[in-house]
């Protein structure tokens, strides 16, 4: 098929001889997507994300501002 391709491996005899076969690699798939390093969450220490506030302080700046006047509002 086309998402493989024939790699080179040098595979080690017990008695000490190197034995090189073909074998069929494939290249492209989605479990690929994601190596070994991914899984490793317990190794690396991944700080959480803050939250983003987008306009966080202006909606408390408006609500300050949309209070209403009482007494002479000229």
């Amino acid at each position: 098929p086309a998402h493989s391709r024939t790699r080179r491996v040098q595979l080690q005899c017990p008695n000490g001889n190197a034995r090189t076969y073909k074998i069929r690699v494939v290249t492209s798939c989605k479990c690929k997507r994601f190596r070994p390093h991914h899984n490793l969450s317990d190794v690396k220490d991944v700080p959480k994300r803050q939250p983003i506030r987008k306009h966080g302080r202006l909606s408390h700046e408006r609500s300050k501002n949309n209070t209403p006047l009482t007494g002479n509002s000229y």
